[in-house]
């Protein structure tokens, strides 16, 4: 079987300090999976890992059977590799449409430029698709700096969309989002094409758990469980780490 993802004793150390340690997980094309863990646990730099944003000190990454291990983070895109940061990437002085034709446009090898472009054109078409998806309509015309929280997570998403990506990685989408923020995200998540991956970062267990179908718990750069939503809630190691119960050592226990 060809995995959309195949991480293989990825590890990853600075120094004597080991952050990641020989973690091994596999995504199928398509899955829903979430990673969690408190903070330290080693999930993001996990996705920096993935991504090529770091280099491992030892380990395999495919992406579809392509070994990407220690090819550039823009080629990982062009194979279909999407990513969002906790931190807010986007262009705060341009419109939800002005950002998602940049990353429409900018997605295209040598179409960097932008040029004014008719109604018809496949990247304008493309752009107001994208717009929709990410339930944007009513603000396409407004500036990102003038959106609220949950919107330009959206948007976030509807950029990484952009030139049909196979498998996204989101990193703690629904960080600072209110009640009602949270669950247009899980309308949002629930509503992708199904033939695109995902995998998501999350702090909040009920987000998660809605919109995955496994799930993967790290702790100390370690994977101490991956089971299915239902199965992990009731892990006495996963209960250990939301409850807090950890000796002096790290150890968890029920």
């Amino acid at each position: 079987m060809t995995y959309a993802l195949s991480i293989v004793d990825l590890t990853i150390s600075f120094g004597e300090f080991t952050v990641l340690d020989k973690v091994t997980v596999n995504f199928s094309p398509g899955e829903r999976h979430a990673i969690l863990g408190p903070n330290g646990a080693g999930k993001t730099t996990l996705f920096n890992l993935i991504t090529g944003d770091l280099k491992p000190t030892s380990g395999t990454i495919e992406f579809y059977g392509n070994d990407v291990t220690n090819t550039s983070t823009h080629k990982r895109i062009r194979l279909g590799m999407r990513r969002t940061y906790q931190s807010s990437l986007l262009f705060k002085d341009l419109t939800v449409r002005d950002n998602i034709f940049a990353a429409v446009r900018g997605i295209k090898a040598g179409r960097m430029k932008v040029l004014p472009l008719s109604k018809d054109h496949s990247d304008v078409i493309d752009t107001e698709k994208l717009i929709g998806r990410v339930h944007l309509k009513d603000v396409a015309d407004k500036k990102v700096v003038d959106l609220s929280h949950g919107q330009q997570r959206q948007l976030e998403i509807g950029m990484a969309m952009a030139g049909e990506p196979k498998f996204i990685l989101l990193d703690e989408p629904a960080a600072g989002l209110s009640p009602k923020e949270r669950d247009d995200l899980v309308r949002l998540l629930e509503g992708l094409p199904s033939e695109i991956g995902f995998v998501i970062i999350e702090h909040d267990l009920d987000i998660a758990l809605k919109v995955v179908e496994q799930v993967t718990v790290m702790s100390n750069g370690k994977i101490i469980a991956s089971e299915s939503p239902q199965e992990i809630v009731k892990n006495p190691q996963v209960q250990a780490i939301y409850m807090g119960t950890h000796d002096h050592k790290g150890n968890m226990h029920a």
